[in-house]
This record gives structure tokens, sequence and C-alpha cells, in this order.
């Protein structure tokens, strides 16, 4: 998620959840302590409790501060759980939100991974590009209060999830295919159907119904996180050097995709990394 808030609810009925100071341990934190003297900025932690060839990826906190959050897409879904007691999964992201949820609002939610949407959710991942549902919608309510009980208790993890999702299973094809449109060295589309055995319509189809994202969207998402972690690694950051070393063919390339996906000029958008 470049600035990692999570989407603010839908209005529907949740779960009575309360904060706890023990849900927080482990994860990283990525943000400030709020000083009450100034504007207070969001506070975000997470750790990675998976990786691509498991459901989930990360385990996350967020605090909200006073300002509003621009949220950019990063092709994972997200479980979420709020202290105002709503229970939400945030669908894949094909463009910005910007976003106000009530300062103070902490908020806890688990990244499923890309692959894994369609086999945790169990719909076909294209009914929930850039839609918000209240876990009531998508699981029974059992599932739905166990799932936000441990994610409000910062106690999910892998043995979990394979307790709540016996028989999940990702797409072997669509796994593969995801990790390599998200590499810097991505093939082309028709390249990497040829290599899994499969036309390039199919491919597409695959990957969206697994996903609920194309294949071409996936990669250029990728491809400007990329940059942008890049750009963060650096103190000095020459724009068009950029652009090149991302692989984008060019600094008009770079911005196009830059204010498609944030809203953003690519300096305004570094600067903001």
């Amino acid at each position: 998620m470049a600035s990692d808030t999570p989407r603010s609810p839908p209005d529907a009925p949740g779960h009575d959840l309360h904060p706890t100071d023990a849900a927080s341990a482990g994860l990283e934190r990525n943000g400030h302590d709020p000083d009450p003297k100034r504007r207070r900025p969001d506070e975000y932690r997470e750790r990675r409790i998976g990786g691509t060839r498991t459901p989930f990826t990360h385990l996350w906190m967020n605090r909200i501060g006073d300002e509003a959050s621009r949220i950019l897409p990063d092709n994972q879904s997200d479980l979420i759980v709020s202290s105002t007691g709503r229970a939400w999964l945030v669908g894949p992201a094909t463009g910005v939100e910007v976003t106000e949820l009530t300062p103070g609002t902490t908020l806890r939610g688990v990244r499923i991974g890309t692959a894994w949407l369609r086999p945790i959710v169990g719909v076909e991942a294209t009914e929930l590009t850039d839609r918000h549902l209240a876990f009531d919608e998508l699981f029974s309510a059992r599932l739905a209060r166990r799932l936000a009980d441990a994610l409000w208790a910062g106690r999910f993890d892998d043995e979990l999830a394979r307790l709540l999702w016996p028989r999940a299973e990702a797409d072997g094809r669509v796994a593969y295919a995801v990790r390599a449109l998200a590499s810097s060295g991505a093939p082309a589309v028709g390249v990497l159907a040829e290599s899994i055995g499969v036309s390039a319509r199919h491919l597409r189809r695959l990957v969206e119904r697994e996903t609920g994202l194309p294949p071409k969207l996936i990669h250029q998402v990728a491809r400007l996180r990329r940059t942008i972690d890049h750009a963060a690694s650096g103190t000095h950051v020459d724009i068009a050097q950029l652009a090149v070393a991302a692989g984008y063919s060019d600094q008009a390339h770079f911005a196009r995709e830059a204010r498609r996906f944030s809203g953003l000029t690519p300096t305004a958008l570094v600067g903001r990394r």
C-alpha cells in the first residue's frame, strides 16, 4: 500500500473490538510517535509473516494521523479490522485513492498475496477489484468472527491461515506469472504465456480471475513501487536517471505512470516516498 494506509471501511456492521498494546509487539515501526504540539502523522508498523508462496505476506498496524492518506496500488489486498468495530476486505486497486479516517483510529490487518485472492475469498477476484466488502459479506459468521479476533489480537500467522482455509491453494501458473511480472526483467505476456504452456489470451484471463488484475497492470505497479523504493535508498535523486534505471522508456513515461498510480508528479512522489 507507498503510503500503506488502508482505505476507509464501508458502512457495514462489524465487531466489538478494542485496542491492545500487545498486538503491536513485533511490528516494525514505519512512522513517528505523535507529538501533541504538531499535526500527527500516521504511525505504521508491519512485519513479514509469509512469502510469495504463502497466502499472506505481512501483518500490520496503522494508527491514523491528522492528514488525509494517499494510498497507492500494491497488487495485493488486505483484510482489516478497526478500533471503530468494523472488519472488511480492501480488494486490489487499479489507481490511487486519497482518504480521510478519524484521527486516532487504529487499524490492524493482514496482506493477501497477489496470487491467493480467489482461493482465500472464494469468488472470482475480478469481483473484488477496487471494492471494499465487509467480512460478513464474504465469510461465514464463524470464520468472520475468528478472523477479526485474531487480527485485532495480532495472533494471525500461517498456522491459523491453514486452519481457517485448509483447502486454499494458489494456481501454480498464476503464482509463477505474478513473480515474473513483478520482477525487474519481466518478460512480455506472450513470452510468459508460452513458457507456461498456455495462450497469451488464456494467461490474461487466468491471472485476472485469480488476482483481480490484468498482467500488464501487475507489471506497471510493481515497477513503480520498485522505483519508489530505489529513490528512498538514495539522498539525491535524478528523476531522468531514475526513470531509465527502472525500465521506463523515458522520463515522460515515468511521469505518466506516476500520475496514474499516485496522482503526483515524479518529483512530488519521490519527495513524499
